[in-house]
């Protein structure tokens, strides 16, 4: 809850410390495309803390991870990457996706906003995203990213 932990997983069954990023305390889901790790860090819950927030790291070199941008949410809570496409569930605001071509600077590309969910955590895969929200599990088709489309949605 205080920060991200990086280990070398050359050999699986053992797993190797590298090295570590510290941020505010919060609970702390984390994706990794490439070079870039995106942390959401949210307040309350079991993890405590008080910020609110969407970190892009750059791991290219993994004994150095370097903080490259921060952006405000408002209660993030799991995340999803699938080619340029970022997805935040962030709470009583919502699915939102962002264009990540620009990894440093996603969290200003809003492309799309879901606000009628209480979003928990998203898998994107395929042009699809599986959402879990507070009243059901939710499919999105992707294929479009400006007219994303909702597939299905089973209720709790």
């Amino acid at each position: 809850p205080s920060g991200i932990l990086i280990y070398n997983t050359v050999n699986p069954n053992v797993p190797e410390y590298v090295s570590s990023l510290s941020h505010a305390r919060g609970c702390d889901p984390v994706v990794v495309q490439d070079d870039i790790a995106y942390v959401t860090v949210r307040s309350g819950g079991p993890c405590g803390g008080d910020i609110n927030q969407l970190d892009v790291i750059d791991v290219s070199n993994i004994s150095t991870p370097v903080l490259k941008s921060r952006f405000q949410m408002e209660n993030p809570h799991g995340l999803g990457i699938d080619g340029n496409q970022l997805f935040i569930c962030d709470g009583d605001a919502g699915l939102k996706v962002f264009d990540a071509s620009n990894p440093i600077d996603a969290g200003n590309n809003l492309i799309a906003k879901f606000k009628n969910i209480q979003a928990t955590d998203v898998i994107p895969f395929g042009d699809v995203a599986i959402l879990i929200g507070d009243d059901g599990i939710y499919q999105y088709d992707y294929t479009d990213v400006n007219d994303i489309k909702l597939l299905s949605k089973i209720k709790f």
